[in-house]
């Protein structure tokens, strides 16, 4: 800082000049980035307007099995979740709703797996497994899975990767233990319940954080992806909340006479209901222990169809 020098005495002391320290600023807070809606069957006509109006376009796709366009846009930084909806449909779109994430409903594992096997509970064995001759194409929307593990090594999978390409891949756990479930080699560890029954996977989860969740749309564009191979039936081990396009595209399926299996959630006794399974157009169901107790991690309600063993069961470990 500048010196000054006191008059008189006989030594000057050179004084620093006093300053009052500025307050450090505030890191500037970061921008949340704004929403961003799913909307289907937005006419061409429409997207400059949308366009004009601070929107931005995010993917553009059209369904394979219903030829239902489906948008993902951010919406304008100044604008409400429920103006904007209200503007695409007001431009003809049939439906929208914000892009919602969705989060898959884990299993409860096993720490010996032969105090484990769920099949007893439901009367199902492996005389019973060797004599059912059916093998029915099974639709399931999932994480990642390990196709080279021994339970799923050889078997009837087909795996459709519908994940952001710039998200990380999911965790491999819960799509490994799933499928084995259903379709586990019978001389495996794991074996399923129809080990010879077709698989067609697809993934639309990824890595956030510590967990596995995937959005809205690539739900959309996943439950698409299999069902243009027109499976028999159609499961969906993952919940989250209401969403609008969900909803519709889960319609058409119905339509095609696809039933659609989804888990109830693990919300618990007091939590509100989970979709997709809380829709009339999915089967829901919810978990029950070895002693054929609900859950306490279970959701429950009316809308509820089936319990199914979900505590303490022996599943491959992805």
């Amino acid at each position: 800082g500048s010196k000054f020098f006191s008059s008189g005495g006989s030594r000057n002391k050179a004084v620093k000049k006093s300053t009052t320290k500025k307050p450090a600023k505030k890191p500037a807070a970061k921008k949340k980035p704004r929403p961003v809606i799913v909307v289907l069957d937005l006419p061409d006509s429409a997207i400059a307007r949308l366009r004009r109006q601070g929107f931005a376009i995010l993917s553009d796709n059209r369904l394979a099995s219903t030829g239902i366009r489906v948008q993902r846009m951010r919406i304008p930084a100044s604008m409400s979740l429920a103006r904007a909806n209200a503007i695409v449909k007001r431009l003809g779109a049939s439906t929208s709703d914000v892009n919602s994430y969705y989060t898959t409903q884990t299993l409860q594992g096993c720490e010996r797996a032969s105090d484990c096997d769920y099949r007893h509970l439901a009367g199902w064995s492996m005389d019973v497994t060797g004599a059912c001759m059916a093998s029915p194409r099974i639709g399931l929307v999932e994480t990642h899975l390990e196709p080279k593990h021994p339970a799923l090594l050889g078997q009837k999978i087909e795996i459709i990767d519908v994940k952001p390409a710039e998200r990380p891949r999911s965790g491999s756990s819960h799509g490994t233990g799933i499928a084995a479930l259903l379709v586990g080699a019978r001389e495996s560890k794991a074996p399923g319940l129809l080990p010879d029954a077709e698989l067609i996977v697809a993934t639309p989860f990824y890595r956030a954080g510590n967990a596995d969740r995937a959005e809205a749309a690539d739900i959309i564009r996943a439950i698409d992806a299999v069902v243009s191979r027109q499976p028999d039936v159609l499961s969906l081990s993952l919940a989250g909340p209401p969403n609008a396009a969900l909803a519709r595209v889960l319609e058409t399926v119905r339509a095609r006479g696809i039933p659609v299996v989804a888990a109830a959630g693990n919300g618990g006794a007091k939590s509100k209901p989970l979709y997709p399974a809380a829709y009339d157009t999915t089967i829901a169901v919810t978990a029950v222990t070895a002693k054929l107790n609900i859950f306490r991690r279970a959701s429950r309600g009316d809308h509820v169809d089936f319990a199914a063993p979900g505590v303490e069961i022996a599943v491959a470990d992805g």
